[in-house]
C-alpha cells in the first residue's frame, strides 16, 4: 500500500502529464483526477483543481460535495449547491442525498433543500427518500420523516430499518414492533434494530428475548458480530449467564471470538451475571491485542472500553480492592483513562471508606485535564462524605456549575450519617430553595429522615414525611418507614412509634421494628423491649440480633433467668446474625475489613493477643483504681 506522500506525488505526477500530453482540457480527465485526489483524501488540492476545471457537470460537483461529507466539513459541501445551481447544473438524487447527509447540523439548510426539491419538481428515488426520512428523524422531526416514509412509492430494507430505529428513539417500542412485522423481508440488520431496540430499553428484555429466538428459528437472516454483541447485552440484562454461555459457544464456532468489541461484551456479560472470574479470564486473554498508546485511535478507545469494562465488573460484583488494583495498573501502563471508570472507582473508594485512596483518583482526576461533570462531581461528594471528610465534599459541591438532585442528596446524606442533622436540614433547606427548581427524590428523604433524627427534630420529621407525599407525591418505603420508626424511637416516643408502624399497615417491616427496640434500649424500657422483641422474633426466628440485644437488656438488669432462657431459644432456632457488622480501617495505605464472627484476616491470631493483652491491662488499671 502507497504511503500517503507517495500516494500523492503519483496523481501529482499523473496530473501533470494529463497537462503535458494536452488531454487534460478535457472534463473526464479532470473529473478523474479529481477522484484520485478525492479518494486520497487530499482535500485542498482536489479544491485548487476543482477551481481550475473551467466547465463542471454533476459529476464534478458531486464528487467535490461527497468528499466535503465525507471528511466532515458539511458547511463547505453545503455552500457548493447554491453555487452548483447558479452555474446551471441540477443536482440529481444521489448529490441530493449526499447533501442531507451533511443537513444533521444545519436543519435549516435540509429543510430548504427539500423545498427546492418540492417547487422544482425533482423526482425522489429510494436513496434520496432514506436520506431525508434519516435527516428528519436525526434533527428531532419525527412527524416530517413519517411523513417522507408513508408517502415513499417504492422501499427498500433500509427504509423501514431507519424507521423501526426511529420508532425506538422516540420511546415508542410498539410502533417499531408493527413495522417491523410488516417488513415483507426482513435481514440482518433489521432483526439487530428492533431486538437491541428492545434490550435498551431494558423494561421489555423477554420481548427480545423472544424476537432472537425466533430469529434463530426462522433462520433468515445469520447471526453477525452486531447480533452476538446484542445478544450478550441483552442476557447481561436478564442475568442468564446459561444463554450468555452458549451464545459465547456459538461466537466461538462463528470465528468471532476475537473481534474487540464482541470480547468486551463478553465482559460485560459475565460481570454482571456474577462470573467476574470468567470476565477476568476473556480479559487477561486480551492483553496482547493492544499496544500501549495514548492516541484516540479505534484500537486505543476499544482497549480503555476493555479496561473500564472490567473495573466496572469488580466494582458490581463487591470486589473493589481488584478494582482499585486494576486501576493502578491502568495508570502505570498509560492506558487512557475515562470519565466512566474515574466515576466507578471513586464509587470504590467510598463503598471501602478508603479516604486515602480516594483523594489519590481524585488528583489523577485532576491532572488528567477531565472535565468534571455531575456524575463524577457527584462520585466525589459522595466519596469524600462517606469517609467523613465533610469539609472536602462540600468543597466539590461549592465548586460544582451543574448541581442535580443527587449531588445535593449526597451532601444530605453526608451529614446525616455522621449525626450533623441540623446541617443536613440546612442543605435541604437550600436546595428546595434553589433557583434551578430540582424537587427531592425518595433517597432525598431518607437522609432528611434520618438527619431529623440525629438532631431529636421530631416534629419537623413528621412534617417532611408528610411533605414527601402531599408536596412531591412521592410514596413512602420501608427506609422512609424505619427512619420515622428510628426518630420516634431515639426520641423516646416509644408508643408513638409503635402506633406509627400499625397506623401505616408496615407491621411486616423487621427493620422498623429494630429501631424500635434499639429505642426501647436506649430509654432503658425493659417491658416494651420484651414485647417489641416478641414481634421481631416472630417475624424473624432465625435472625440472632433481636435475641442478643433483648439478652443484654436482661443482663443489665441482672435478669440472668431471663436472658439464658432467651439464648437458649435463640440456638434452638438456629439463629444467626444475617448482617454480621463489619469495621475497617486503613494502615499504610491498606484497608483491613473485621466482619463480626470471622476469623479470615490473615492477621487474626495477632489482632485477637492483642485485644487479649489490652482487656487485661484495663481489668488491672481498673482494680487498681
Amino acid at each position: 500500500m502507497l504511503s500517503s506522500s507517495n500516494s500523492n506525488s503519483v496523481i501529482a505526477l499523473q496530473h501533470s502529464q494529463a497537462i503535458k500530453s494536452g488531454v487534460a482540457q478535457f472534463r473526464q480527465v479532470f473529473n478523474h483526477l479529481l477522484n484520485l485526489y478525492t479518494k486520497s483524501r487530499f482535500i485542498i488540492d482536489a479544491r485548487k483543481l476543482f477551481d481550475d476545471i473551467p466547465s463542471k457537470d454533476i459529476i464534478t460537483w458531486t464528487t467535490l460535495l461527497s468528499a466535503y461529507s465525507r471528511s466532515g466539513s458539511f458547511s463547505s459541501a453545503l455552500s457548493l449547491i447554491p453555487r452548483m445551481i447558479s452555474d446551471g447544473v441540477i443536482p440529481n438524487q444521489f448529490t441530493l442525498a449526499t447533501a442531507f447527509r451533511c443537513c444533521v447540523t444545519s436543519p435549516r439548510k435540509g429543510r430548504e433543500i427539500h423545498g427546492w426539491i418540492f417547487c422544482y419538481g425533482i423526482r425522489s428515488d429510494i436513496v434520496l427518500n432514506n436520506s431525508m426520512v434519516d435527516f428528519y428523524f436525526k434533527i428531532g422531526d419525527f412527524l416530517s420523516a413519517r411523513k417522507v416514509f408513508d408517502g415513499m412509492f417504492e422501499r427498500s430494507i433500509e427504509s423501514w430499518n431507519i424507521m423501526i430505529n426511529a420508532h425506538f428513539e422516540m420511546n415508542d417500542p410498539d410502533g417499531s414492533l408493527e413495522l417491523f412485522k410488516r417488513l415483507p423481508n426482513r435481514d440482518v440488520v433489521s432483526w439487530n434494530t428492533v431486538i437491541s431496540g428492545y434490550t435498551r430499553i431494558g423494561s421489555d428484555c423477554n420481548i427480545a428475548l423472544k424476537l432472537l429466538h425466533q430469529m434463530a428459528v426462522e433462520g433468515d437472516a445469520k447471526f453477525n458480530e452486531f447480533t452476538f454483541s446484542t445478544a450478550l447485552s441483552l442476557f447481561a440484562n436478564l442475568g442468564r449467564i446459561d444463554l450468555g454461555k452458549e451464545i459465547h459457544g456459538r461466537i466461538i464456532r462463528a470465528g468471532f471470538k476475537h473481534l474487540t468489541f464482541i470480547q468486551n461484551s463478553l465482559i460485560d456479560m459475565y460481570s454482571k451475571c456474577g462470573k467476574t472470574s470468567s470476565a477476568s479470564i476473556i480479559f487477561n486473554s486480551m492483553s496482547h491485542l493492544y499496544p500501549k498508546s495514548l492516541s484516540l485511535s479505534s484500537d486505543s478507545m476499544e482497549r480503555m472500553v476493555s479496561w473500564s469494562s472490567m473495573v466496572a465488573g469488580y466494582i458490581q460484583n463487591g470486589r473493589g480492592e481488584e478494582a482499585l488494583h486494576l486501576f493502578q495498573r491502568m495508570h502505570r501502563e498509560d492506558i487512557k483513562i475515562d470519565q466512566f471508570t474515574f466515576t466507578s472507582i471513586t464509587s470504590a473508594c467510598s463503598d471501602a471508606g478508603n479516604l486515602e485512596q480516594g483523594r489519590q483518583v481524585h488528583g489523577c482526576i485532576e491532572k488528567s485535564g477531565h472535565v468534571f461533570d455531575v456524575l463524577l462531581e457527584t462520585a466525589l461528594t459522595d466519596m469524600y462524605a462517606k469517609c467523613g471528610s465533610l469539609e472536602d465534599a462540600c468543597i466539590i459541591f461549592n465548586t460544582s456549575n451543574a448541581r442535580n438532585v443527587v449531588l445535593w442528596t449526597s451532601l444530605i446524606v453526608g451529614f446525616s450519617l455522621y449525626g450533623k442533622g441540623n446541617e443536613a436540614i440546612q442543605v435541604f433547606q437550600m436546595m428546595i430553595k434553589d433557583t434551578n427548581n430540582i424537587c427531592p427524590n425518595e433517597v432525598t428523604f431518607v437522609g432528611v429522615l434520618n438527619a431529623c433524627s440525629h438532631a431529636f427534630l421530631v416534629e419537623e420529621g413528621r412534617r417532611y414525611f408528610n411533605s414527601m407525599q402531599e408536596d412531591y407525591g412521592l410514596k413512602p418505603n420501608a427506609e422512609h418507614y424505619t427512619a420515622m420508626a428510628d426518630l420516634l424511637g431515639r426520641a423516646g416516643r416509644l408508643t408513638e412509634a409503635i402506633d406509627f408502624i400499625i397506623e401505616n399497615n408496615v407491621t411486616h417491616l423487621t427493620s422498623a421494628w429494630k429501631a424500635i427496640l434499639s429505642g426501647c434500649r436506649t430509654h432503658n424500657n425493659l417491658e416494651m423491649a420484651k414485647w417489641v422483641g416478641d414481634q421481631l422474633i416472630q417475624l424473624e426466628p432465625s435472625d440472632s440480633n433481636s435475641y442478643i440485644l433483648l439478652a443484654n437488656m436482661y443482663s443489665g438488669r441482672k435478669r440472668w433467668m431471663d436472658a439464658s432462657r432467651l439464648r437458649r431459644r435463640m440456638h434452638e432456632n438456629r439463629a444467626t446474625d444475617q448482617n454480621p457488622g463489619q469495621a475497617w480501617i486503613q494502615l499504610k495505605g491498606r484497608v483491613h475489613v473485621f466482619v463480626s464472627g470471622d476469623r479470615i484476616h490473615p492477621q487474626i491470631d495477632e489482632v485477637c493477643c492483642c485485644l487479649h493483652q489490652f482487656t487485661h491491662f484495663k481489668l488491672t488499671n481498673d482494680i487498681i483504681i
